[in-house]
């Protein structure tokens, strides 16, 4: 086992110098050496210069020679911190093994076919090798890597709370939005239309897949481009790029607490304990550092199964649970179900490593007294889901969360002046909000459609939103 975790940190070791901007440094050093020695052997240049751009030349090796080391450093703290997180089978702990020649050799080995591998997966893309999927053999490795393996998800974590926490700024009391819902809600729409009034700082496809290390993983990809706007998979019309925000935070969750609720074919209610709630407010002070912002934006559906635990802990902020029509929403459901119950194992691993468990292979039902009976392929167990989330969420009595009716906001201007008035926010712009069309349903039972219209009713009388 001793083994295998040193070949993980490895690998890591060896990502994180590839990314890290070490070669960078190391040029600048060489380059600067170059330039002072050839302004001490130029005959050319009077002493008087020379005297005056040397020390120039000097401080800046030394600075950059202090940053490279602290690269270095960063590059090989997974190392570090064995010690303190894995004592590892051996007596004299993990650093005794990994002094060994062999395992060092082998370390280089493995760090070195890697490098090579990443340097040919680049070229090529999943395309090219007949593989229906937008990442590349790479990009699966690194997310089975980060975000497959706790050790990894918690060291990362660990490392990024060590370093920009401090730096983070004081997020309490601030008026965070939450939205929840059951998926294709209207969730994403809400989403994408709060994150353009540029008041909210929030996860994006960018940070994958250091979602729990914004800010470092911001260091070592440095700047890049946002990529062309592409539809995402669900096959909605929804344009994404790398700066597109989504629902990202759940992993937070599973990797701290996800014992408590998840289950090989369920989500149970989750009350997380106020350690862990603490540290998810860490998290976001962390994800606002990560975007200049002290307002946090979430899009978290499983936060349906924390709601009254999270409305509790953050009394200033606003929740927000989209609702819609359920016969339309519950066919929603079932359409997005068949399309993805086929789906490869990387995408069905994706899914688990974000927590997303609303349809499709990976599905697992929110669970709040029995299960939905009957099969996930009708329309009878989807409006059964809904009335058991929305049925939940009906009974919590909580001044900051409000429901809104999605189709409503959608259309009715003074539903959005509404709106933007509770969050404190300019005239929403509703770009991305669209009336959504109605399409035909297969047969359903009669006594739940009932029961769901009852629910739904009532729920959206409450406020007028």
């Amino acid at each position: 086992m001793d083994l295998i975790v040193l070949g993980i940190c490895g690998l890591v070791v060896a990502e994180l110098l590839m990314r890290l901007p070490l070669v960078a440094s190391v040029r600048t050093i060489t380059a600067t050496a170059g330039k002072a020695v050839q302004t001490v052997s130029s005959k050319s240049i009077s002493d008087h210069w020379k005297e005056r751009v040397l020390p120039i030349y000097a401080l800046r090796m030394g600075l950059t020679s202090i940053k490279a080391f602290a690269w270095l450093l960063l590059a090989f703290s997974p190392f570090l911190l064995l010690d303190l997180v894995w004592p590892g089978e051996a007596e004299n702990g993990m650093m005794a093994r990994l002094l060994d020649w062999r395992v060092m050799l082998g370390l280089t080995v493995l760090c070195g076919g890697y490098a090579s591998l990443r340097a040919r997966a680049s070229r090529y893309s999943d395309a090219a090798a007949g593989v229906n999927s937008d990442y590349s053999a790479l990009d699966r490795f690194l997310h089975k890597m980060v975000l497959g393996v706790p050790f990894v998800s918690e060291m990362v974590h660990d490392i990024e709370r060590g370093a920009f926490l401090k730096s983070a700024p004081d997020i309490s009391g601030q008026p965070h939005v939450f939205i929840a819902g059951l998926a294709r809600a209207g969730t994403t729409v809400l989403l994408r239309d709060l994150h353009l009034t540029g008041q909210f700082g929030t996860l994006t496809y960018s940070d994958m897949p250091f979602v729990l290390a914004p800010n470092l993983w911001s260091r070592l990809r440095g700047q890049s481009d946002p990529g062309a706007l592409r539809e995402r998979a669900h096959g909605d019309g929804i344009q994404v790029n790398a700066e597109s925000p989504e629902a990202f935070d759940e992993v937070y969750w599973r990797v701290q607490d996800g014992e408590a609720y998840i289950r090989p074919d369920r989500l149970l209610l989750h009350t997380p304990s106020s350690d862990v709630v603490s540290g998810f407010t860490d998290y976001m002070a962390l994800i606002l550092k990560r975007r200049g912002k002290t307002r946090y934006l979430s899009k978290n559906n499983n936060n349906i199964l924390r709601l009254e635990t999270l409305t509790l802990a953050y009394p200033a902020a606003h929740f927000l649970v989209p609702i819609r029509d359920p016969l339309q929403h519950a066919n929603s459901l079932l359409r997005q179900h068949r399309r993805f119950a086929d789906c490869d194992a990387f995408t069905a691993d994706y899914m688990d490593w974000l927590g997303h468990h609303e349809f499709g292979r990976t599905h697992r039902p929110f669970v709040f007294d029995t299960p939905p009976d009957g099969d996930p392929n009708t329309m009878d167990y989807w409006l059964q889901v809904w009335i058991d989330a929305y049925r939940h969420i009906s009974r919590i009595s909580a001044e900051n969360l409000t429901v809104v009716e999605i189709e409503k906001l959608a259309t009715d201007p003074s539903v959005q002046r509404k709106l933007a008035k509770k969050l404190d926010l300019p005239m929403l712009d509703m770009t991305e909000m669209r009336p959504i069309p109605r399409k035909e349903v297969e047969p359903v039972d009669q006594d739940l459609v009932a029961e769901a219209m009852r629910i739904f009713n009532a729920l959206r009388s409450v406020d007028g939103f």
